[in-house]
């Protein structure tokens, strides 16, 4: 028998009952942790590893039945550009969260789109940023961050010596953008001042166990730009590379800045 594609991807007015798990908290925290979207293929990955896709896939539709997690829509999978199944938080996911960080946050009325912006703008009060929806203009491109994370973190775990000792991703940057002055030299030679807002795609610090035991500089730290775009080199260095470098070496300067919760 069919599903009817118009009820398929609707959420069920009466969802069926759930023991909430300990995975299921994992889930929603490892989703917050990526910027707050994932393709579920990466989630399969994460948690589901060595299980088959349908098992996943049943949890995965009681959790967003059950408004912990959203799914997109079928108005949504018309509009916009969605290359593979995607997931991200839903509001009682996002209140989840909030319970874990001891957070008063009122519960929602109802999920009308009135009641969800002010559970969004009290939550932003409290300084937990929630993705109600992708940014669907970068979707791919937001996934593919989450991609490059997932291998650094692999690698590090493989890798005895190093450990990823922070990573901040650009939500951060985008809640609470730093603004740099930087100097560049133009294409005639002349160095000029400029004032820009950082937004990478990332940053993370790597740690060097044996360097640091050998009292040598331990911390390499990356600003990660993943740029779909067709950008001039002069422009590109300009507008990423001059400004990430000066960025770099005021966070040195500063030396340890309680945004990055690390220890310089």
């Amino acid at each position: 028998m069919k599903t009817n594609p118009s009820t398929r991807y609707q959420r069920q007015s009466n969802p069926p009952a759930m023991r909430f798990q300990e995975r299921d908290g994992e889930i929603i925290h490892a989703i917050q942790k990526y910027d707050g979207v994932f393709a579920r293929r990466q989630v399969k990955d994460l948690f589901w590893k060595n299980t088959s896709e349908k098992t996943m896939e049943r949890r995965l539709t009681l959790l967003y039945n059950n408004s912990y997690l959203n799914m997109p829509s079928l108005e949504q999978r018309r509009i916009y550009p969605i290359s593979e199944p995607i997931v991200w938080l839903g509001w009682r996911g996002i209140l989840h969260l909030s319970v874990q960080l001891d957070f008063d946050v009122p519960l929602p009325k109802n999920p009308g789109e009135n009641q969800m912006r002010l559970l969004e703008k009290r939550l932003r009060e409290k300084g937990i940023g929630w993705q109600r929806e992708p940014r669907w203009s970068q979707l791919g491109h937001d996934i593919a961050v989450n991609d490059f994370r997932m291998a650094i973190e692999r690698a590090a775990i493989k890798w005895p010596s190093v450990t990823l000792e922070s990573w901040v991703p650009e939500g951060d940057f985008l809640r609470e953008m730093d603004t740099i002055e930087f100097e560049f030299k133009d294409q005639d030679g002349k160095i000029r001042k400029r004032r820009k807002g950082i937004r990478p795609d990332g940053y993370f610090v790597l740690l060097d166990h044996l360097r640091l035991i050998n009292n040598s500089p331990a911390r390499a730290r990356f600003l990660l730009e993943f740029d779909n775009g067709n950008h001039p080199l002069t422009r590109f260095g300009r507008d990423k590379a001059v400004p990430g470098a000066a960025y770099v070496d005021l966070i040195l300067i500063i030396r340890c800045r309680e945004y990055f919760f690390c220890q310089y």
